[in-house]
């Protein structure tokens, strides 16, 4: 930024050089100042701008610090990892998210949950960082089942499953409320279901939905349930897709990925009010609740040709890359309440890199 600053100064100095004072009366006047007026403006606006950038740059690196840089993880090639909010596990999907793992936070001790395909996509991590719930296909001759899995990790060497619903109808991706509640769609609406842990296994309740409050974002709105009464909130004029999306810890706010662009916007928890993140920015997810991840891709129409990870804060105003030197593609960032950060690449690797942030 510096430089170009001083490149645009340099050549207006060279262009300015033959005129004087009197000069400028001869000069094509636009707006009712001559050019050069004009040209000065523009050259203490972009300065004022390119001075604005570096020192939202400076507050962001005095907040946050990159204390272990990327590192590769002995892991088999994988589509999507995501570490648990406690940092102790990560879990991880082989090629074309098909299949599901977990190792420690090392990747020394791999143990496989599930075989079933597509598996990978969406699963997600429950608040304490104890279950994970997942959405897995089952291709059959001219049918297609949908079954929804929700696994206990109580080691890293040992974990369970429980079959929670199998269909051929439509079925969402979970969404995990508080208190172990899951919340999912079927054909027939709403399901809710509550994972009660034992020692070594789940046991699977159904609340009352009168006595559960919670959350989420359909495909284009945001549902808030409670006490049996659901209300929906679309927060732009237009009717826009929701892609990805995660809630800071505290509930208060949400990062929304939209279909198009600009693509991901701070949203409260309300719905009603929304501020730009990132014009670019992809698939979110919070360390804290002033601090969240994304990444930026860019493609030529066929294929990804770049993909950064960034950490912003809340209000979008103080960026950072951090993977800039990385010759990779780096996807799908997911992150713990300690700063640690998993992303993958898409050659398959998946790294990790821890963030201090004050």
């Amino acid at each position: 930024m510096r430089y170009r600053l001083l490149r645009r100064k340099r050549a207006a100095q060279a262009f300015f050089v033959p005129l004087t004072k009197g000069d400028a009366s001869a000069l094509p006047r636009a707006g009712g100042f001559p050019m050069y007026k004009r040209v000065q403006n523009y050259l203490s606006k972009t300065a004022l701008i390119g001075i604005a950038v570096l020192c939202y740059t400076a507050a962001l690196a005095q907040q946050v610090r990159i204390i272990e840089l990327p590192q590769l993880l002995p892991l088999p090639p994988a589509s999507i990892a995501k570490i648990s909010p406690t940092g102790a596990y990560i879990s991880f999907s082989g090629e074309k998210f098909n299949g599901l793992f977990v190792t420690d936070s090392r990747g020394m001790v791999i143990t496989e949950l599930s075989p079933y395909a597509g598996i990978g996509w969406g699963h997600t991590w429950s608040p304490d960082g104890r279950l994970i719930a997942a959405r897995a296909n089952h291709p059959e001759q001219q049918t297609k089942r949908v079954s929804l899995e929700v696994f206990y990790v109580f080691s890293k060497r040992s974990a369970s499953a429980t079959g929670l619903l199998d269909s051929r109808a439509r079925l969402s991706l979970p969404h995990w409320s508080s208190a172990n509640i899951l919340v999912f769609s079927t054909n027939e609406g709403v399901v809710l279901r509550k994972a009660q842990i034992g020692d070594s296994a789940v046991t699977i309740l159904t609340p009352n939905p009168a006595e559960v409050s919670f959350k989420r974002w359909t495909s284009s709105a945001l549902e808030t349930h409670q006490q049996a009464t659901t209300q929906y909130t679309q927060p732009f004029r237009e009717t826009r897709e929701v892609l990805n999306n995660d809630w800071s810890p505290d509930g208060k706010r949400s990062a929304v990925e939209f279909s198009g662009r600009p693509s991901l916007y701070m949203v409260t928890d309300d719905g009603k009010t929304s501020n730009l993140l990132d014009p670019k920015g992809e698939y979110p997810a919070w360390i804290n609740n002033q601090y969240l991840v994304y990444m930026v891709t860019e493609d030529d129409g066929y294929r990804i040709t770049s993909g950064t990870i960034w950490i912003s804060d809340a209000e979008g105003k103080m960026k950072m890359n951090l993977t800039e030197g990385l010759n990779e593609i780096a996807l799908y960032p997911s992150a713990a309440q300690d700063g640690t950060i998993v992303f993958t690449t898409e050659s398959g690797a998946v790294y990790k890199m821890k963030v201090a942030v004050e």
